[in-house]
């Protein structure tokens, strides 16, 4: 234990940033006879799972603490939970949507109804493919009374 970690004040002691709240609470172990004094880092992580982590140092312990606020801070709440794979999978996805204006949910929520608004069995780009096909961005505006004229003329 270093000279600085053995603070006098209430315990446990609460980091709170934003809507992020977690606490560090002041425990002791005894292991093969010898007594540690041990910092255990307590809070929720987005789906609600019970995080504990222990320190041998309370600012360790609080380090950690500051690391799971900024991040739940920086509106990435998720970046506590996401696996290496999870995190690449997630930026390559981000890459590809921004552009087109939309994020992760909105860019879900449009890939869920397009899909569930096709018959079982019909791939999303085919459906895509053949709307376009039948009405092209480029195509003239026609009004109701041009194609009138049009047809008797061709008649």
């Amino acid at each position: 234990m270093k000279a600085g970690d053995r603070e006098k004040g209430p315990w446990p002691q609460v980091v709170k940033r934003g809507s992020f709240t977690a606490k560090i609470y002041r425990l002791s172990k005894t292991v093969k006879g010898t007594r540690y004094e041990v910092f255990r880092l307590g809070y929720y992580d987005p789906s609600g799972k019970r995080v504990l982590k222990d320190f041998g140092d309370l600012g360790g312990a609080r380090q950690a603490a500051q690391d799971a606020a900024g991040s739940f801070g920086l509106g990435r709440p998720d970046a506590l939970s996401f696996t290496p794979e999870e995190r690449r999978d997630f930026e390559a996805a981000m890459s590809l949507l921004s552009p087109l204006g939309l994020t992760a949910y909105t860019g879900a929520v449009a890939l869920t109804q397009a899909l569930a608004a096709l018959p079982p069995g019909t791939e999303l780009l085919a459906a895509v493919q053949d709307f376009a096909r039948r009405h092209p961005a480029n195509a003239p505006k026609v009004t109701v009374s041009q194609a009138v004229d049009d047809f008797l003329e061709d008649r």
